[in-house]
């Protein structure tokens, strides 16, 4: 029983430390634009992420919160084949949507 609590707590101060998600090389490629950004830019449809429950209370701040929400839209765009994303809301219970973009490679720097 105390193993158990132990590997728990120990589980929960690890993760609670860390970023959840660690994009790879391709959804590193993936920028976070702006509507300033969207010249030479088309769009390629819509995601909505989502933390919910389980994971947003681990999460040490909005901050936090933010970039993990913004690590899964990189990867729906790279499922897409886009190469940009832009918020299209604010954080609403965890759950955040973002439009996906192909850009040229110049475009939105």
């Amino acid at each position: 029983m105390y193993l158990s609590r132990f590997i728990m707590l120990l589980l929960v101060l690890i993760l609670s430390g860390c970023s959840w998600l660690w994009p790879s090389v391709k959804e590193s490629d993936v920028r976070l634009i702006t509507a300033d950004g969207l010249t030479g830019c088309t769009r390629l449809g819509t995601t909505h992420v989502s933390l919910m429950d389980k994971l947003e209370p681990l999460l040490q701040n909005e901050a936090q919160l933010a970039e993990e929400l913004v690590a899964l839209a990189r990867n729906s765009a790279v499922q897409f084949g886009g190469n940009a994303i832009m918020a299209l809301t604010g954080i609403r219970e965890g759950t955040q949507s973002f439009a996906i973009y192909s850009c040229e490679t110049d475009a939105g720097s």
